[in-house]
């Protein structure tokens, strides 16, 4: 019996050893075993060590079995070399490549097969004509991979850089991390060792960095698609530079959101959403700054959001509405609550489509009034919200279409677009008193509807 074989053998009797000893009485193996789950209750029966013991011997199973994997599928490739013609194994097996034909014994996807067979040929020992044994030629990884001690998964991201870097890279350096790579692979997951393997790629290849990095920058892209419940899905494949700015903005968002409620001790005022709905949050707070930014872009500062809707639909909520440029229409209700922003002109239509308005000027706050909002409410006014007035749009208190509300200081707040929403969705109230924002919850959150104090706090000036 070979080492390997060996190898494996002593695993499984390892295996069924720990699994026995973590078992309970055989009386009950013979019960579940009547009833066809003997497996599941002998699981069942372990305590918590002997499960952590158990799953342990089972990933060393899986390595040692992994080891003849990777050497049969090393082999598949020795006997389907290009140079044996019709004679080379996967041709007799009429396979178009030795991965296909792997992929198809094995059961596994072709990628699979790929990997094993690429890393079992750079881990596998040979012979010269002379009939001296030609070492590996990633001995570390080969020696790991045979020890049990490393994965195929970590083993193949290490190979593979190594082969990537080799031209450029000295040869003694190399070998410093092969051997730094497999020792870090004993302790770390494959996405620790996927990290490491780019920082000693960079590390060993410097010449190769800006390089890679114009691949990449070239590769960015930003596509969309319609779902067919009229989601709207947006996938980014971002350059390191690019994805860096991005991340670093929605993630300084998302972060200062969560510090404000963990200091949040108000059951009314906790923000519900999930870390994924934030993050998309901030990307349209950072979209709705750049539209709003008094010094945007030129292509920004001229772009629009247009939404349509009828004068029916508008007064009462009911129906529904289209912003130009999305397939998707929306509800009349969240219509009415972005016809509140100064930062879109609602297009009205009458009964027989004709434009009864686009919107006037005057309904939007100006410069002047910004900052006098800025000063009162800090930023968003919603209590604890930690995000600053150019993350904010000037909002009518009382609508300046549907209320005719004035666009004065006094029916004017600033609200970021998460708890604009929220107001108007959860169907709170807001008052300017003694020019302090309040707000009102609805009976469904608080059956008080006790106001919350919201805006900047301030302390009044001390007397002369």
């Amino acid at each position: 019996m070979n080492e390997a074989l060996k190898a494996l053998n002593d695993t499984v009797a390892e295996l069924t050893s720990v699994w026995e000893s973590a078992t309970c009485t055989p009386a009950a193996h013979l019960a579940a075993e009547h009833m066809g789950r003997r497996v599941e209750a002998e699981l069942e029966s372990m305590p918590d060590d002997g499960l952590l013991a158990a799953v342990e011997r089972l990933q060393c199973v899986a390595r040692a079995v992994d080891t003849l994997r990777v050497r049969a599928a090393a082999e598949f490739g020795r006997r389907s070399r290009p140079e044996l013609g019709p004679d080379r194994l996967s041709a007799k097996q009429g396979a178009t490549s030795t991965p296909g034909l792997l992929a198809d014994v094995m059961r596994v996807p072709i990628g699979e097969a790929a990997k094993l067979q690429r890393l079992g040929e750079r881990t596998a020992t040979g012979l010269s004509f002379t009939g001296a044994v030609i070492q590996a030629p990633f001995p570390a990884v080969a020696a790991a991979l045979a020890e049990h001690r490393i994965g195929t998964d970590a083993a193949a991201l290490i190979v593979r850089m190594l082969e990537a870097v080799a031209p450029r890279a000295d040869h003694e350096h190399l070998r410093v991390a092969e051997d730094s790579l497999v020792a870090a692979s004993e302790t770390l997951t494959v996405a620790d060792i996927a990290a490491l393997c780019r920082l000693w790629r960079d590390r060993l290849d410097q010449d190769g960095v800006r390089p890679r990095e114009e691949e990449l920058r070239h590769q960015r892209a930003l596509t969309k698609r319609i779902t067919a419940d009229g989601m709207i899905e947006l996938h980014a494949s971002c350059d390191p530079e690019s994805g860096g700015v991005l991340l670093t903005a929605i993630d300084a968002i998302v972060s200062a959101q969560l510090h404000a409620n963990r200091d949040n001790l108000d059951p009314a005022l906790v923000d519900g959403r999930d870390i994924a709905a934030m993050r998309l949050d901030a990307l349209v707070d950072i979209a709705r700054h750049g539209l709003g930014c008094e010094s945007a872009l030129p292509a920004l500062s001229s772009a629009t959001l247009m939404v349509t809707m009828t004068l029916a639909e508008l007064s009462s909520g009911i129906g529904a509405a289209r912003i130009d440029g999305v397939a998707e229409c929306i509800s009349a209700s969240s219509a009415r609550r972005l016809a509140a922003s100064a930062d879109l002109i609602p297009a009205v239509l009458g009964g027989e489509g004709e434009v009864l308005d686009l919107g006037l000027t005057r309904r939007h706050f100006n410069r002047a009034q910004r900052r006098a909002l800025a000063l009162r409410d800090g930023g968003c006014a919603w209590p604890g919200c930690p995000h600053p007035p150019s993350f904010t749009q000037a909002h009518h208190i009382r609508w300046w279409k549907r209320d005719t509300g004035p666009t004065d200081l006094g029916n004017g707040i600033l609200l970021c677009s998460g708890h604009h929403h929220r107001i108007h969705h959860d169907g709170w109230q807001i008052e300017i008193r003694h020019n302090v924002p309040w707000f009102i919850p609805p009976p469904n959150v608080d059956p008080a509807r006790t106001p919350r104090r919201g805006g900047r706090i301030q302390i009044e000036p001390l007397a002369a």
